[in-house]
C-alpha cells in the first residue's frame, strides 16, 4: 500500500469495507513522508472497493481507496 503526506513516526492504517466494517488493520513506523508498506492480509480479501484510513498521533485521515480486482 502506497502512502504520502504523513510525518515520520508511528502510523496505524485501517481498511474498511463499503458498508463501514473494519476488515484489516496494519501498524508501521515510517521514516519518510511517502513510500509503501507491505500488507499481506489484503490478498485474502474478497473482490471490492475498500476505504483506507490512517492515524498518526492525534490526526486521523481518510487516505483513499483500495481496489481488489
Amino acid at each position: 500500500v502506497d502512502y504520502t503526506g504523513y510525518a515520520p513516526g508511528f502510523v496505524e492504517f485501517s481498511l474498511y469495507s463499503t458498508n463501514g466494517a473494519m476488515v484489516s488493520r496494519r501498524s508501521a513506523t515510517i521514516s519518510e513522508s511517502s513510500g509503501s508498506i507491505g500488507w499481506s492480509e489484503l490478498s485474502s480479501l474478497p473482490r471490492g472497493v475498500y476505504l483506507v484510513r490512517a492515524k498518526s498521533g492525534n490526526e486521523a485521515v481518510v487516505g483513499g481507496t483500495f481496489v481488489k480486482p
